[in-house]
């Protein structure tokens, strides 16, 4: 058993849970690894290099090219601990729990060659740590650790049209896929990459630019709010979109951080001033229907009672028209035109009104056009 093996084992039984922050002040990965290879008496030949080429699909990211299935001298590639060029996680790097469940399915079963496999480019250059490698690992590295005991290592060998889009591989290789047993990037991830293909020119510094990178790239990532996904990565680097964008929970901290506390509510619920209020997104059908079926219930219920609609336009998929400084007013106006006339054209409604019993609800719209010069705090 490798020095690496035996100082996972020790920590396995401090750590209870996947989080390894603060790792470094039980044991330093880096140095763990080289230990692990120092050890002469490592497993040798396990890896059939042939399995590789015949069970094995090839690894696909943007940018990148496919060179060929190689095993690998495990002294040969660099891993590294922090090096931006090895790591690609926003959060923590390495899961205890991931790692030895990967050794106990290789300890069992073998090397499960229809899986993903490790991937790595060429490297040649002295490293951070003062040595020459001639690869470095791209993607695999809960494999590599779990394999410590075996002396190489099997790998794709892959390159790309820039620095940038080899060390993207990474963490498009972690993808979400439910046919493998993995750790899938997260959001944070995505957002640490893009930031930096914003930052080295890869990726333009705009909405519509980031939304094409999610698509292409991380097909899995926030696919019901993009676009207030793309806007929270260029806010958090100082890019204020043209347009905003909203979720619910972005809704209820704007509401929070502009107006007294209680002084607007949604989700059909009385605010400090003893109105109802709900929150409609309004550019998804459904979404439209069941507010509007919340509302006239609410109504129904209350007619005694002032209600008002805080509404915003949705952009990204499953919207037919695209909102933007150009068309908003004209969105608007027809979106509250519509709930008008939903109101009149109910016999129930119709009945209070010529009773005088009826108060028509009102519609707040959130500022989006911040090309137009909408502001925080003002209702338009």
């Amino acid at each position: 058993m490798t020095s690496f093996k035996k100082e996972l084992e020790r920590i396995q039984e401090i750590v209870e849970s996947d989080d390894t922050e603060g790792l470094d002040e039980v044991f330093n990965i880096e140095e763990a690894l080289e230990n692990s290879i120092s050890v002469a008496n490592l497993k040798q030949d396990f890896f059939v290099l042939e399995s590789l080429e015949k069970c094995t699909h090839q690894p696909r990211a943007f940018g990148t090219r496919f060179e060929k299935w190689i095993i690998v001298d495990r002294k040969d590639v660099y891993v590294g601990k922090n090096d931006k060029s090895t790591q690609t996680r926003a959060g923590t790097q390495l899961f205890l729990t991931s790692v030895n469940q990967i050794t106990k399915s290789v300890d069992i079963e073998g090397w499960d060659y229809s899986l993903p496999q490790p991937t790595i480019a060429l490297y040649e250059k002295v490293a951070p740590n003062g040595k020459y490698y001639k690869y470095q690992l791209i993607d695999g590295r809960h494999r590599w650790f779990a394999t410590s005991e075996y002396a190489q290592f099997p790998a794709a060998l892959i390159s790309a049209e820039s620095p940038y889009r080899l060390r993207s591989a990474g963490a498009i290789l972690n993808n979400e896929n439910p046919k493998f047993r993995k750790r899938d990037n997260t959001p944070d991830d995505v957002k640490l990459m893009i930031h930096e293909g914003i930052e080295c020119g890869e990726i333009e510094s705009n909405k519509e630019s980031i939304i094409v990178e999610l698509r292409t790239n991380y097909p899995f990532t926030k696919t019901k709010n993009r676009p207030q996904f793309a806007q929270q990565i260029l806010k958090e680097i100082g890019i204020k979109s043209k347009f905003e964008d909203y979720d619910y929970s972005s809704v209820k901290k704007y509401l929070k951080e502009e107006f007294n506390e209680g002084e607007y509510a949604i989700g059909g619920v009385l605010d400090s001033k003893g109105r109802i209020g709900f929150m409609i997104p309004f550019g998804r059908e459904k979404n439209e229907v069941w507010g509007y079926h919340l509302l006239q219930k609410s109504i129904r219920e209350n007619p005694n009672t002032e209600h008002y609609v805080i509404g915003y336009l949705s952009s990204g998929e499953g919207v037919t028209i695209q909102p933007s400084s150009d068309n908003i007013q004209e969105l608007r106006d027809s979106k509250g035109n519509y709930l008008t006339k939903s109101i009149n054209n109910n016999r129930y409604f119709v009945g209070l009104k010529e009773k005088g019993e009826f108060k028509e609800p009102q519609q707040l719209w959130l500022p989006q056009d911040n090309i137009g010069g909408e502001s925080a705090g003002n209702w338009y």
